[in-house]
Formats: structure tokens, C-alpha cells, sequence
């Protein structure tokens, strides 16, 4: 796909997620009352909590491989398991904590918490994903062309780092 395309998806697919939240927020309020509304509050507000953790930043540091243009799909199937094991974790977490869960909560809702936070995580990957490969990082691809010099240690570094440095000291004007 192209970036047009691409960016058409992404925008569409959270368009149609909000209004999808928006009126199941008008259902639960209207049709079910305010108690059942103030549950769906509370199970999206686990979800989110959990979320993060369950997140820990992977589909950015994923997003971020990607766009550095070596073995994409590596990079995202590394990240969809370690996403997909943290998910996996904190749901059977959620189920085994039933009661605590159902609980602060005050209704039934394990399973259900269990099941959005799967779902959560697992769509959490695509965003960074197509946006790793439609938005490649200038900074890497230009650093790999800097020419670099080798060192009395036999590191190598980049010409330009240590042009730069010199640059950014300050020089001393007179004499003492």
C-alpha cells in the first residue's frame, strides 16, 4: 500500500473504533442505565491500566526497527510475541484474580476484561508498525552514510561526531 492509502486505513479504522465506542457510551447510558454505564467505565479504565503494562512501550521500539529499514518482519514478529506473551500473561492474571478483579469493579466482568485487554494489545502493534514502514528514520539512514575513522582502540566512529564536538567546546580567546 501506499502512504496515501495507508494513512486513509489508519484514520478510517479509528474513526469507525471511536464511533463504535461513542454509541455502545449512548447504549449503555440510554438503554441500560446509568449503573451498567458506570461499569463499562470502570472495565475500560482496567483495560487501559493494564494495557500499559502489558504495552511497555514494545510496538513503539518496534515501530522504530521497522523503520530502520533492516528485517522488518523479524522486528515484528519478535514484538507480536512478546506482546502477545505479556498479554496472554496479564489475562490468565485477570482470570486467576476473578474475585479481586469483579470486586473493585462490582460486577462480572473477568472475562470480559480479559478478552478487551487481548484485543487491545494485539491492535496496539499495527499502528506502529505501518507507520515504522512509511516513515523511515533520516537520522539512521544518514548516520550509515557518515564516513567513518578508526581509533588507536580500533573503534570506529563517525568523522562527523567528533567534528561536531569540537564545534560545540568553547574556545578559549586569550592567553593566561
Amino acid at each position: 500500500m501506499r502512504i496515501g492509502q495507508t494513512s486513509f486505513v489508519v484514520f478510517a479504522s479509528r474513526l469507525v473504533g471511536s464511533g463504535i465506542g461513542f454509541v455502545a457510551t449512548l447504549y449503555f447510558a440510554r438503554t441500560l442505565g446509568a449503573e451498567v454505564l458506570g461499569y463499562y467505565s470502570i472495565v475500560l479504565a482496567v483495560v487501559a491500566w493494564l494495557k500499559l503494562s502489558g504495552e511497555l512501550g514494545v510496538s513503539s521500539a518496534v515501530g522504530k526497527r521497522i523503520s530502520e529499514g533492516e528485517e522488518p518482519s523479524v522486528y515484528f514478529e519478535a514484538g507480536a510475541i512478546v506482546i502477545g506473551v505479556l498479554g496472554v500473561g496479564l489475562s490468565l492474571a485477570v482470570l486467576a484474580l476473578e474475585p479481586v478483579v469483579e470486586g473493585y469493579v462490582g460486577a462480572q466482568v473477568a472475562p470480559f476484561v480479559a478478552v478487551l485487554l487481548l484485543t487491545g494489545l494485539g491492535s496496539a502493534l499495527v499502528p506502529s508498525a505501518l507507520v515504522g514502514v512509511y516513515s523511515p528514520l533520516e537520522v539512521s539512514s544518514n548516520r550509515s552514510r557518515l564516513p567513518t575513522t578508526r581509533s588507536s582502540s580500533g573503534r570506529s566512529s563517525h568523522s562527523a561526531r567528533r567534528s561536531t564536538s569540537s564545534r560545540c567546546s568553547p574556545s578559549r580567546g586569550g592567553s593566561d
